[in-house]
């Protein structure tokens, strides 16, 4: 018998086989169909019918009572839309003509308790637009509308018990319907299936023989043994196809020489042709990532072109005026106002630029503190007032009552609300809202942990959602860049975005074209952590009352810088102090040892010694210990200079008010020497950090031999 005959006889008997399985399975399921049918037509279409009837009654019921004791029109209309569903459900399904008697007489008791229902409601409320007293409406109510409410209730239970009866002998029947298929079923496979193993193993060794044996013949071969022969002397196709493959080994071991060659030399320029392609990508990749830059650099350059020329044009312009102007002082006083606040622009750009460096560089100094978030709003609100007073701009600000604290650093997140604000005025047209609002939210996965969100919401132009990203990367500014481009460098948002992110936090913005913008940021809830890991506490400045007689007090200021010693001795000589100066670090310290002065203020960048040596000479002199030393530098590194016992940091350019109340509060001080002793280490960092802040001297043990000694 040929291959082909028994496998068409072998595929018979499995097609056979199939079939009756089929046939079972078809019968089986034949009869679950049919019950599922039963409970598709009858019992869900009556149970979701009722439920609407409920639902539908309650609600109407409650509207006309909202309607008879508010006179709400709104509940009068609700009503009415009540009543007309209930009208609907009426005519969909409890007026069809049903087969079953029983169930025609349950749908017509069903149907008249609706309309009955419906009646007494649309009675009440005619008899509310006729005027009718509210306290005749409500017994009325409890004589007609109540009782129809409470029979239609009582109905619809009763057929929702009758529907769950129904479903319940359904669900037997299936159960039994489907243990018997499932029974017959397996019975059915298992006698198929043992006839297809007799059939498939008969028929499967007649063939398997042979072909075993050309198996056997290639594996020789395929070791590189082309002088083997698979001829087999059966008649089959089997054997037809040993034959022909002795006859193509012939062949093989004749050419295998030069196909050896041929794949050597295919292979080896395939692999050419991979590290080729491999360059051509990474070539490519380079290529536009150094166009990408090339962009960057240049809207970066023309940025910050444009935002320092801009300022530096008005200063230098209005100080050529007022270098030759000797008129009213009005215009004097307006012509400083305009050079005033292009140096505050020009900080504000510098500052960002310096933020942003360090941010990036992993040398940001975070002053972490637990704190509320709504005093931190109140602050930026009350630093934006003025831009949003000039475009006639309403700032308003929702609290939350016991709003949790935060973890962070108070003056930068004093920094992040004000950007937000700050970009909510330049977008928003003049006599708009600005609106801040606070709330409590879980965090995303976690049923524990909570996030305080604020939210700065706008009436401005708006953001394209493709532009939701852009807004948060560096130098980027969306819109027209020609047009309506607003003054800024587009790096508020992104640092606002570092910042948040260092605190476990999020920002992100939801907007629609000239409907408005909203920008979100999120906080995790403060949480009680262990003592030695808490954040150092914040405390509030010391109020130092002002020194009334000034006369006898002695600053000296030491800086490289000419016109830096000439403003702060202007400064400090017209609130009445006396000023010595000195310009490098060694003037500096003669000068200490020899007039010994109230107070230091000390630069830290000099050509000869720097301000943190000049510091811990001093400090190190028992002569000189003793002296408050106030930093004024473009440095920032206040670490250092805390530790090595400077009294208080100011970062240039200082705001001349500020520096004039650290003065004062610095030499009005009783310094005392204070020794903390204690072996928790933290804690000592902690205490000694604000105790020399307020200009004491401090000293440190941590343990009983250290204090002895």
């Amino acid at each position: 018998m040929k291959v082909r005959t028994k496998l068409i006889l072998g595929f018979s008997v499995i097609v056979v086989l199939l079939w009756g399985i089929g046939w079972f399975a078809i019968t089986s399921f034949g009869n679950l169909n049919s019950q599922f049918s039963a409970v598709e037509d009858t019992v869900l279409p009556g149970t979701l019918a009722m439920k609407d009837v409920e639902n539908n009654a309650n609600k109407t019921y409650d509207e006309t009572m909202a309607y008879i004791l508010t006179d709400d029109t709104q509940a009068r209309e609700a009503a009415f839309l009540y009543l007309s569903r209930l009208q609907e459900i009426l005519d969909s399904y409890f007026t069809q003509v049903a087969t079953d008697t029983e169930k025609l007489q349950a749908d017509l008791a069903m149907a008249t308790k609706i309309t009955d229902f419906n009646f007494s409601l649309e009675a009440l409320i005619q008899q509310k637009d006729d005027g009718v007293d509210p306290d005749e409406l409500l017994r009325r109510n409890q004589i007609t509308s109540m009782p129809s409410l409470l029979a239609l209730q009582q109905e619809v239970s009763t057929r929702i018990d009758l529907y769950t009866e129904e479903l319940t002998s359904i669900k037997t029947d299936f159960n039994k319907t489907y243990k018997r298929s499932q029974q017959a079923l397996y019975f059915s496979i298992g006698l198929m299936t043992l006839l297809a193993i007799i059939g498939a193993t008969i028929i499967t060794r007649s063939i398997v023989r042979p072909l075993h044996a050309l198996h056997k013949g290639t594996e020789i071969i395929a070791e590189g043994n082309l002088e083997c022969k698979l001829g087999t002397k059966a008649k089959d196709e089997i054997g037809q196809l040993s034959r022909a493959f002795d006859q193509m080994t012939q062949s093989l071991n004749s050419s295998m020489t030069s196909i050896d060659s041929l794949n050597s030399e295919i292979a080896e320029r395939k692999k050419l042709e991979k590290q080729i392609q491999k360059q051509v990508e990474e070539l490519k990749l380079a290529n536009d990532k150094l166009m990408e830059l090339d962009k960057m650099k240049d809207t970066f350059l023309s940025t910050v072109s444009h935002e320092l020329r801009t300022p530096l044009t008005s200063i230098k312009s209005f100080a050529e005026i007022l270098l030759t102007y000797d008129e009213d002082r009005d215009t004097q006083r307006e012509f400083l106002t305009i050079i005033n606040d292009e140096s505050d622009r020009l900080t504000k750009l510098i500052n960002d630029f310096l933020d942003l460096s360090k941010i990036e560089a992993g040398r940001m100094q975070w002053e972490t503190v637990e704190l509320s978030l709504t005093p931190v709003i109140k602050q930026a609100i009350n630093i934006t007032q003025a831009i949003a007073k000039e475009k006639t701009l309403e700032v308003s600000f929702t609290e939350t009552p016991n709003l949790p604290n935060v973890f962070c650093d108070k003056d930068r997140l004093v920094q992040v609300v004000t950007n937000l604000l700050s970009n909510a005025i330049k977008f928003n047209p003049e006599s708009g809202e600005i609106t801040v609002k606070t709330e409590v939210v879980a965090e995303k996965g976690k049923q524990d942990s909570s996030m305080v969100v604020a939210s700065v919401s706008d009436s401005g132009i708006g953001i394209a959602p493709e532009d939701f990203g852009a807004v948060f990367e560096k130098f980027k500014q969306v819109g027209d860049t020609l047009t309506d481009k607003p003054k800024g460098t587009g790096l508020g948002l992104p640092i606002s975005k570092e910042i948040i992110e260092h605190y476990g936090g999020e920002i992100w913005v939801e907007s629609q074209l000239r409907k408005g913008s909203t920008f979100f940021f999120s906080l995790p809830v403060a949480k009680r952590i262990e003592e030695s890991e808490m954040p150092e506490p914040h405390e509030e400045e010391e109020v130092v009352e002002v020194i009334k007689n000034k006369k006898g007090k002695k600053i000296l200021v030491v800086d490289d810088e000419e016109n830096i010693r000439i403003f702060l001795s202007h400064e400090f000589k017209r609130k009445g102090y006396t000023v010595f100066v000195a310009a490098n670090g060694k003037e500096a310290l003669d000068m200490a040892r020899k007039q010994h002065p109230d107070l230091i203020t000390l630069d830290v960048q000099m050509p000869d010694i720097s301000g943190f040596d000049v510091t811990s000479v001093l400090k190190n002199d028992n002569d000189t210990k003793d002296i408050p030393i106030l930093i004024l530098s473009v440095i920032e590194d206040k670490d250092r200079a805390y530790k090595l016992g400077v009294n208080d940091y100011m970062t240039k350019p200082v705001d001349n008010e500020e520096l004039l109340n650290k003065v004062n509060q610095l030499i009005s001080k009783n310094r005392k020497n204070i020794l903390i002793v204690d072996d928790d280490k933290s804690l000592v960092k902690s205490v000694r950090y604000h105790l020399e802040r307020r200009g004491y001297l401090v000293s440190a043990a941590y343990d009983g031999m250290q204090l002895w000694k």
